[in-house]
């Protein structure tokens, strides 16, 4: 396995969740961007309002992957962060 990507929708039918996997021997390789680009393009399909993501703030590569990407970060307790990218204004 090189990586898995997976998108969720929320109960309410206008939001979702997304989570990357990459292997480590991949890591640093573009994989991780272009599966959250991926990701995001069906959201918007979806026609989902926002999408988001919980990441452990230690991730530091993830973090700086979802904020190039547009997503905006909020530190969580128990050392996770929550990154939401509005897809509908």
């Amino acid at each position: 396995m090189i990586g898995v990507a997976r998108r969720m929708m929320n109960p309410d039918l206008t939001s979702g969740e997304l989570a990357v996997l990459v292997h480590d021997r991949f890591q640093g390789k573009g994989l991780g961007h272009k599966l959250v680009e991926v990701l995001i393009e069906i959201a918007r399909e979806k026609g989902l309002e926002d999408i988001r993501a919980e990441v452990l703030t230690e991730n530091k590569r993830m973090l700086t992957v979802l904020m190039r990407l547009g997503f905006t970060t909020q530190w969580l307790p128990g050392g996770t962060s929550e990154a939401v990218l509005k897809l509908k204004e």
